[in-house]
């Protein structure tokens, strides 16, 4: 499985996937280019981002997973391949 996982994605990205996933919704704000630092997670479908309504003195964002981006994380802490193959394929 973690074979699988690098060749999809590189240690940062699945880094990141579990950082989110252990965030709560909204808990965490991102500027513009703290974004970008998600950028191969929200290409893949596994995350998204939204502007929050605070925009003094610059726009602040949301990161936060996908339900894919959710499925793909809980299937791969919990070792389970069938569960990781179902995640990747949806």
């Amino acid at each position: 499985m973690l074979v699988a996982l690098n060749e999809a994605f590189d240690k940062s990205a699945i880094d990141k996937l579990i950082f989110l996933n252990g965030l709560a919704r909204q808990s965490l704000s991102f500027s513009g280019d703290g974004v970008l630092q998600f950028s191969k997670l929200i290409a893949s479908g596994l995350a998204e981002f939204q502007p929050l309504t605070i925009k003094f003195p610059n726009p602040f964002y949301e990161v936060f997973l996908t339900d894919k981006g959710r499925l793909l994380v809980e299937a791969w802490l919990s070792g389970q391949k069938d569960k990781l193959e179902k995640a990747m394929s949806s």
